[in-house]
């Protein structure tokens, strides 16, 4: 359950946006037909952010040779979270604990945003009892995750779970505990988590649509596509979700990395895509601290 429930709050808040890079203005040309990279380098280390899909539906080719020899030269690994947190009994009970709601969701809900609960809850078959106890953060997770995982969205087949047996021999670090994603929704006021709610029923007729287009996108370096479809959504949407969700963990996450940069060596990064893409995206906080990033294009 928890690993779903991670992949699918990642996967949901995918967001690009142009940014200091000028990722706008690169010839597609110039790109691989691969996922985006970035490397980011001093005098004596090199840190390789690769952008992931937490879950992605049946038939997206998103490996490649580039990809292969960023792993061979790296010294250790960084993900999200540790190896197996995922997987903690304690988390699971943790979601369990912190998702559920001694006040009916519907009694907290406007009527607007309760009839279109309603009717979504009905295309899935599902009746409102299902989510009734839920706090609206995992209310909305869970109908995300029963809309993709109907359609093929697989967080076993995500880029995380194929990633992880290729890099095992490394030294392996993580930005995150579970416990803090975990908290990083449910921590949020009311007004907050209801509004990411009805963010989700908003976009639930072209939710798997879009994100689709987006894996697909992702997989072969449509940067255009992302920031065409994707750029305005969670910001102007969902702004307190957007910082909760990217600005702070992604200037958290920098803070490490430049920490990390001190030493030498090359470190291999695999975070969730949405992180390394827009104005408050990591690679643009390490260049405005100095360093020096590049896009790994075809003729780099």
């Amino acid at each position: 359950m928890i690993r779903t429930l991670l992949a699918t709050s990642a996967a949901l808040l995918l967001t690009a946006c142009s940014s200091g890079l000028d990722l706008a203005d690169l010839d597609q040309d110039q790109l691989r037909d691969e996922p985006i990279m970035f490397s980011v380098t001093d005098d004596d280390s090199e840190v390789i952010l690769f952008g992931t899909f937490h879950l992605l539906p049946e038939g997206v080719e998103w490996e490649s040779q580039t990809l292969s020899d960023a792993i061979a030269r790296a010294d250790e690994v960084w993900f999200e979270i540790p190896k197996g947190a995922e997987a903690d009994p304690a988390l699971q009970q943790l979601a369990v604990q912190l998702g559920l709601s001694d006040t009916p969701l519907s009694q907290r809900l406007d009527a607007q945003t309760l009839a279109k609960l309603e009717t979504e809850l009905d295309k899935l078959g599902l009746p409102l009892a299902n989510v009734d106890s839920l706090q609206p953060w995992l209310a909305s997770l869970s109908l995300s995750q029963i809309q993709m995982a109907s359609a093929g969205f697989d967080p076993n087949a995500g880029v995380e779970a194929v990633l992880a047996p290729r890099v095992d021999t490394l030294p392996r670090k993580a930005f995150e505990a579970g416990e803090q994603q975990l908290r990083f929704l449910a921590d949020m006021d009311e007004a907050a988590q209801i509004d990411m709610l009805a963010s989700t029923l908003d976009g639930m007729d072209e939710g798997v649509d879009l994100l689709t287009r987006m894996a697909q996108s992702w997989a072969t370096g449509d940067v255009d596509m992302l920031e065409e479809e994707v750029v305005a959504a969670a910001k102007s949407e969902t702004p307190v979700l957007y910082d909760v969700m990217f600005t702070r963990r992604n200037a958290d996450w920098t803070e490490q990395l430049v920490a990390e940069l001190e030493g030498s060596g090359t470190d291999f990064v695999a975070v969730g895509a949405g992180h390394l893409l827009g104005p408050d995206s990591v690679p643009v906080m390490l260049e405005a601290r100095g360093y020096d990033v590049q896009v790994l294009t075809a003729d780099k």
